[in-house]
């Protein structure tokens, strides 16, 4: 999953927590709009709990998933409820992480749609909204499992040199203002002993990534 879409979740899960996600309702409280009937449906006020859980769309979101919420239906009103129904479904229906995550990226895409929708967009179909739902999860878990693979072994520790081998060091720097690039070069043996060290400028105006690649060409 995409950086950017990771933190517009957590940010709209957020701000719907505290019932500040800007739905029909509270735009019309705050005069920004005159109507606050859902245009999904037309059939009543626009609020967060009617958004994910109450509209016609979320109804046919959620059947698709298969997700059996025991507390959701004509009590969920606000999106409080939905964290609650998060509770319930870990602790109380005992469900894995794979499934609250859905969940959580199932209401993402719900008000997505609703804001694309809004921008002039044309509604996709239940089957669409969750597609996108299973794929970003499924992206996401497959992000994290790569990096699960990359992480440092902190029993890894400095090895000396073995006999009859060198270590070559080298670094450069660029000079904007005269154009040129200076190199050094450091060559040290297995037991440390320095055997060979270089120190050259070149009028060549490099970046740094050709710097350094320079540099190590100097010093092979």
């Amino acid at each position: 999953m995409e950086d950017d879409v990771q933190w517009e979740l957590a940010r709209v899960d957020q701000r719907a927590s505290k019932d500040i996600l800007p739905t029909k309702d509270n735009l019309c409280r705050r005069l920004v709009l005159d109507s606050s009937i859902c245009e999904a449906c037309g059939d009543a006020i626009e609020t967060s709990g009617h958004v994910f859980w109450v509209c016609v769309v979320a109804h046919e979101v959620w059947d698709l998933s298969g997700i059996c919420f025991d507390t959701v239906g004509d009590r969920v009103h606000e999106f409080q409820q939905f964290q609650d129904s998060l509770w319930h479904l870990k602790f109380g229906q005992q469900v894995d992480k794979e499934l609250l995550g859905l969940v959580c990226i199932v209401a993402w895409c719900l008000w997505s749609t609703r804001n694309e929708v809004r921008l002039g967009k044309v509604r996709p179909q239940a089957s669409t909204i969750f597609q996108k739902a299973r794929y970003l999860l499924n992206e996401f878990q497959t992000t994290n499992l790569k990096l699960a693979k990359l992480v440092h072994d902190e029993n890894v520790q400095w090895q000396p040199l073995m006999d009859l081998w060198f270590k070559v060091n080298v670094d450069g720097a660029t000079f904007a203002q005269s154009q040129t690039m200076e190199i050094g070069v450091l060559v040290c043996d297995f037991v440390g002993k320095v055997e060979a060290k270089l120190s050259k400028c070149l009028p060549l105006p490099l970046g740094p990534l050709e710097n350094e690649a320079k540099a190590m060409e100097e010093g092979i």
